[in-house]
């Protein structure tokens, strides 16, 4: 309420250093969740990789049990 009074009794120049004021912090904070909604994004496909890690990692055991050469596409006999 204070800010928006002392903006109305502003001179032209205080007036545009406000509104600069206004527009760069609320464009760090516009930037700040972009920042926060990309750094979840990233954590959750880290998340997904690693378990798809895990899950390619215990097949190729399961596979090798089973005398499965997954790398030289040979098997066992």
């Amino acid at each position: 309420m204070i800010e928006t009074l002392a903006y109305i009794v502003a001179d032209p120049k205080t007036k545009r250093i406000m509104q600069e004021e206004y527009w760069a912090a609320l464009n760090e904070t516009l930037w700040e969740k972009q920042v926060i909604a990309q750094t979840r994004k990233i954590a959750t496909l880290s998340s997904k990789n690693a378990t798809q890690t895990r899950q390619i990692m215990e097949l190729r055991r399961l596979l090798q049990q089973a005398g499965i050469d997954i790398y030289g596409c040979s098997e066992e006999i």
